[in-house]
């Protein structure tokens, strides 16, 4: 089993006319990698920007300047279209945003938007 190191657990919650709706609750890892709870039950891509851009201005550590936030909603479309279809669902059903990804699992991630997402 890979040690994942030391992490912190939060929650963000998330308004609707001031009422709190639901929430997002991830872990912040030492290395800077952050990783969504439950992921594939946020489904508004607006409240996922919401996220991430609150996560941007949070001092916890979270580094993503080498990211755009396009890069990281691709990222967890994939992985939320991956475990609707059933693939890979043990390990899509979490999302998590390292600082830096390999170019082949952005691309990856691209392909499976294209090719899933609904028109």
């Amino acid at each position: 089993m890979m040690n994942m190191g030391k992490h912190f657990d939060y929650e963000w919650c998330c308004y609707d006319n001031n009422r709190v709706v639901g929430t997002i609750k991830f872990e912040v890892r030492d290395d800077g990698s952050v990783n969504i709870l439950d992921s594939y039950k946020v489904l508004s891509d607006e409240t996922k920007l919401e996220f991430i851009s609150a996560l941007r201005e949070q001092p916890f550590g979270v580094d993503f300047n080498n990211r755009s936030d396009w890069s990281i909603l691709i990222e967890w479309k994939a992985h939320n279209i991956l475990y609707k279809k059933g693939i890979f669902k043990k390990h899509t059903e979490d999302t998590c945003f390292n600082k830096k990804d390999r170019w082949y699992r952005r691309l990856g991630y691209r392909i499976v938007c294209f090719i899933f997402t609904e028109k």
